[in-house]
C-alpha cells in the first residue's frame, strides 16, 4: 500500500492540524544541499521531492518535502497522489512559480527529454551499473528527469539538486544537477572515471569486433573451403585500401591527389582500412585460435560452446547491479598443454556471456555483489551451457551505526571514542549473529526475517527490521545526554532570506546571529537558497541581529521579539564589499 508524508525542511512531519509525527533527518540534509528530487529503489521505491504551497490564497508560501514510499508506482502516480493530499485534503494551494520549482514542475507537467548522445548514455550506465556512481550536469530539469527515469531500475538512489557534490548525495549512484550543460556532461570526480570507461568500452567494442571477424575467417576456411592466400586476395579486392601500391605512388598519394572529388573521405576510408587491417592480422596469424584474441582456451583447442545466463537476486529478478562473472578451468582444456587465464564479464542487468569456450570443464563464479552470495557452479563445455540460471545462496546485510546528532560513525576506528554492538536477531527472537566497531557485515539466509540491534555506552539502544538485503540505512542512536525536543523547542524562531543587493541573488553560508546577552548568542547559516532559521530565542525582548558574509557589508538591527512560540520574519540585502 502506498504512503506519503509531508515533512517541513526541519525535517518534522507536517500536519495541517499541527499534530506532532515523525522526524527525518534525511530530509533536513536533502533541503540544507539544495536536492529537489531524490529516488531510492529496491523492494520498494521511494520518491521525495521539494514543493511550495501556503495555507490561503494571502498566507505566505511555505517550503516542504514529500515522500512517496510505493512497491511499482510511478513518479506520475506520486504526484497525483501529492496533489490530492496538499490540495484535495488540506486545502493548500501548491505554489510552482519560483525558480527552484523547475523540478516540480517539470514533474508535474510530465515534460522530459533525454539528453546526451547514445555513447554519453553507454558510459553513465556502466558507471551506475558498476557501483561507481555519476555525477553529472545536464541542460534543464526536463534533461534531469530524463536520465533519471531512463536508468531507474539500474540504481539504487538518484537525485536532482542544485549542488551536485553535496555530502548529503555521496551515497547516491546517479546525481544529475539542471546547470546549463550542453549535454551528459561529468563532474568533478566522475571526470576521471568518466574518461577510464569510456576508453573500457571502445576496448570491449573492439574486442566484440575481433571476435566475430575471426568466427568468419575460420567459417571461410572450415565451410567453403577457402585457402589463406584465398582469403587475403579477395579481401583485399573489396577493401582497395589495402591493395599493393602501383608504380605510379602509394595509395595515401592516391588519395591525396584525388581531392574533394574522391568518392571516399578519408573517414570512410580509415574505417575500411581499420576492419581490413583486423582481417589481415587475423589472417597472416594462420588462423589464430580463440586464446591468441583473449578467449578461453588454448592454442589448438576447438571453440565449441558459448557460455550465457541470467544472475537473479532473492526476488528471481535479474540483478540490477553489475556483477563480475568469472569462467575459469577447473582443468586443461584437451589439446593445451597449458591452462588459460579465467575470464571475467560484467553481467550487465543480470546477463552475462562467454564467447567461443574451448571443451573443458569449468568453474563459473560470481563476485562483487553487496547484497548477495552465489555458490560456484560446474559447468561442462560442449553441453547444457546456455540460459544458465545463477541464484544467490544467501544475502548479505551490512551498514554502521551513528550517532544522531553528528552523523558519525560509533567506532573507534570511525574516529569514536566508543564502538557500537549490533547484534542480528532471528524471528525466534535469538542472535544469529553479532558485531562490534561501529560497523557490520553480516551474511544471512534468504528466507528469514530479521531484525538488527545496536547499543553503545552513553547512548539509547535501537533496533530496525531489516527489509532488504545489502548496505542498510545507518542505524542512529541517540545520546542519553541529548537534550530533549521539548526542552529545544522553548522560544521563538527568527526565520528569513539572505539576498545580494545589488542583484537579488540568494547568499547561501551567510552567518545570522541573534545578541541574547555578552556570550549568549544564537547563530544560524544561511543555505543554498539564501534562507536561514534562528531558534531558540527567548521571547519578550528586543535583540540585535546581525548578518555576515564573506565579500559583502556586514548588516545589523535590533528586532522586537515578542509572544512565545511565534515565528518572526526577516530579510536581509547586503551590499558586496567595495574591497
Amino acid at each position: 500500500m502506498p504512503s506519503l508524508r509531508i515533512y517541513d525542511t526541519k525535517g518534522n512531519e507536517h500536519s495541517p492540524t499541527g499534530e506532532a509525527g515523525r522526524s527525518n533527518e534525511r530530509v533536513k540534509d536533502l533541503f540544507y544541499d539544495g536536492v529537489r528530487l531524490a529516488i531510492e529503489t529496491g523492494r520498494e521505491r521511494k520518491f521525495t521531492t521539494f514543493f511550495r504551497a501556503r495555507e490561503t490564497r494571502n498566507a505566505r508560501t511555505e517550503q516542504f518535502y514529500a515522500v512517496y514510499t510505493t512497491r511499482d508506482g510511478s513518479m506520475r502516480e506520486f504526484i497525483d497522489a501529492l496533489r490530492d493530499r496538499i490540495e484535495t485534503e488540506w486545502g493548500y494551494t501548491i505554489d510552482d512559480s519560483a525558480d527552484d520549482m523547475s523540478v516540480f514542475r517539470a514533474l508535474d507537467a510530465g515534460r522530459t527529454s533525454l539528453p546526451g548522445s547514445d555513447q554519453d548514455r553507454a558510459i553513465l550506465e556502466e558507471l551506475i551499473g558498476s557501483r561507481q556512481g555519476g555525477t553529472v550536469g545536464v541542460r534543464d530539469a526536463e534533461n534531469a528527469l530524463g536520465l533519471v527515469n531512463e536508468f531507474m531500475g539500474t540504481y539504487n538512489r538518484a537525485a536532482v539538486a542544485d549542488s551536485p557534490e553535496s555530502n548529503a548525495l555521496s551515497d547516491f549512484d546517479l546525481v544529475v544537477a539542471p546547470n546549463g550543460s550542453s549535454a551528459i556532461a561529468p563532474v568533478g570526480d566522475t571526470e576521471e572515471r568518466w574518461e577510464s570507461t569510456k576508453e573500457s568500452i571502445r576496448s570491449r567494442l573492439i574486442d566484440e569486433e575481433i571476435a566475430s571477424i575471426n568466427e568468419s575467417v575460420q567459417t571461410l576456411s572450415r565451410e567453403h573451403g577457402l585457402s589463406s592466400s584465398e582469403i587475403r586476395r579477395r579481401v583485399s579486392q573489396r577493401v582497395p585500401a589495402l591493395s599493393a601500391p602501383s608504380s605510379g605512388g602509394s595509395t595515401t598519394d592516391r588519395l591525396s591527389s584525388a581531392g574533394s572529388s574522391s568518392r571516399f573521405d578519408m573517414a570512410e576510408i580509415g574505417k575500411y582500412v581499420a576492419i581490413g587491417a583486423i582481417v589481415l592480422i587475423v589472417l597472416i596469424g594462420g588462423f589464430v585460435g580463440a586464446s591468441e584474441l583473449g578467449y578461453l582456451g588454448g592454442g589448438g583447442g576447438d571453440i565449441a560452446a558459448t557460455v550465457n545466463g541470467t544472475v537473479y537476486d532473492a526476488n528471481d529478478e535479474p540483478l540490477t547491479t553489475g556483477a563480475e562473472v568469472t569462467l575459469e578451468p577447473a582443468a586443461v582444456p584437451t589439446g593445451n598443454e597449458t591452462a588459460p587465464e579465467p575470464v571475467t564479464v560484467t553481467a550487465d542487468g543480470g546477463e552475462f556471456a562467454f564467447q567461443n569456450v574451448s571443451a573443458g570443464n569449468y568453474t563459473l563464479s560470481v563476485e562483487s555483489t553487496e547484497r548477495f552470495a552465489y555458490d560456484n557452479r560446474s559447468v561442462e563445455v560442449p553441453g547444457n551451457t546456455t540460459d544458465l540460471e545463477i541464484s544467490p545462496a544467501s544475502g548479505i546485510v551490512s551498514g554502521q551505526v551513528v550517532d544522531t546528532e553528528t552523523d558519525d560513525p560509533i567506532s573507534t576506528n570511525g574516529d569514536g571514542e566508543i564502538d557500537a554492538s549490533v547484534e542480528l536477531v532471528g524471528g525466534n527472537n535469538e542472535t544469529v549473529a553479532s558485531a562490534t566497531g561501529g560497523s557490520y557485515e553480516f551474511t544471512v539466509g534468504l528466507d528469514g526475517s530479521y531484525t538488527l540491534r545496536a547499543s553503545a555506552d552513553g547512548y539509547e539502544s535501537a533496533e530496525r527490521p531489516v527489509e532488504s538485503f545489502g548496505e542498510q540505512e545507518p542505524i542512529e542512536l541517540e545520546s542519553t545526554d541529548t537534550v530533549s525536543e521539548e526542552e529545544e523547542s522553548t522560544g521563538v524562531a527568527l526565520e528569513g532570506k539572505v539576498t545580494n543587493a545589488t542583484s537579488g541573488n540568494a547568499i547561501d553560508v551567510a552567518t545570522v546571529e541573534v545578541t541574547i546577552a555578552p556570550g549568549d548568542v544564537r547563530t544560524a547559516t544561511s543555505s543554498l537558497i539564501g534562507e536561514y532559521e534562528v531558534t531558540g530565542i527567548p521571547s519578550n525582548g528586543k535583540y540585535r541581529v546581525e548578518v555576515s558574509a564573506d565579500g559583502y557589508e556586514t548588516e545589523s538591527r535590533t528586532v522586537d521579539f515578542s509572544e512565545e512560540n511565534q515565528v518572526f520574519e526577516e530579510d536581509f540585502e547586503l551590499d558586496p564589499s567595495q574591497s
